[in-house]
């Protein structure tokens, strides 16, 4: 993601959508956050389930990715892959921080907290109704 060990918190909310009546961040841009591939953080979900139960992480319909598709630029690239995204509330990126992807984890644990408690009024993605 970036390559120093400070993130900027803009570059976190405008990870930050709305889904389901929840804020939550895509498993695409978490995984930029920590510096994985999207693949090893899921692998790590899912080899570490008991800690993510479904108020903590859940998984798009394809109703949801298209439109998230649709409405977010940044995450374009997902129109290609065969796999429903996974989609993190503040509990389940907080877990992730606790997930062996380096120091940079407890930081980002924060931050992530932080974008995701704030208030928006964004449909879909606050990033992109700024855009």
């Amino acid at each position: 993601m970036i390559g120093s060990d400070l993130v900027p918190v803009e570059y976190v909310e405008r990870r930050i959508l709305e889904l389901r009546g929840r804020r939550v961040i895509i498993d695409f841009d978490l995984a930029g956050l920590y510096g994985v591939e999207t693949r090893r953080l899921n692998e790590q979900v899912k080899r570490n389930s008991d800690r993510f139960p479904d108020d903590f992480v859940f998984q798009l319909t394809e109703e949801e990715k298209a439109k998230v598709i649709a409405e977010c630029d940044h995450l374009a690239k997902l129109r290609f892959s065969p796999h429903l995204p996974l989609a993190f509330t503040e509990h389940g990126a907080l877990m992730c921080s606790r997930l062996p992807f380096g120091q940079l984890g407890r930081s980002l644990g924060l931050l992530l907290r932080e974008g995701i408690d704030q208030e928006s009024g964004a449909s879909v993605c606050s990033s992109c109704a700024h855009s």
